[in-house]
């Protein structure tokens, strides 16, 4: 889970985790097989559900991953803000 706060690539894969398959989120964050292997992780970890439906994975958050979804929310916001605070100090 943590490598969420330190890899900017998983960072933004959760939070496009409200899509639904498996090839919509490859358009933006890599292969397909990939995603596999990563959301075959987060399903381990009890963050989503993946569900097989023909050719295709469908993946749904769990509660578990909404609340972490909330939390990177929460500190992408606070990491945002402190950013604009050291480049403003670093003008004056």
């Amino acid at each position: 889970m943590f490598r969420f706060f330190g890899n900017k690539r998983y960072f933004s894969l959760f939070f496009d985790l409200d899509k639904k398959h498996i090839k919509d989120l490859a358009k933006k964050h890599g292969t397909v097989s990939h995603l596999s292997n990563v959301t075959d992780q987060l399903a381990r970890e009890g963050l989503i559900a993946k569900k097989i439906n023909g050719r295709e994975t469908e993946i749904e958050l769990t509660e578990d991953g909404k609340e972490f979804q909330k939390i990177l929310r929460i500190f992408y916001n606070f990491a945002e803000k402190q950013s604009k605070k050291i480049k403003l100090e670093e003008v004056k």
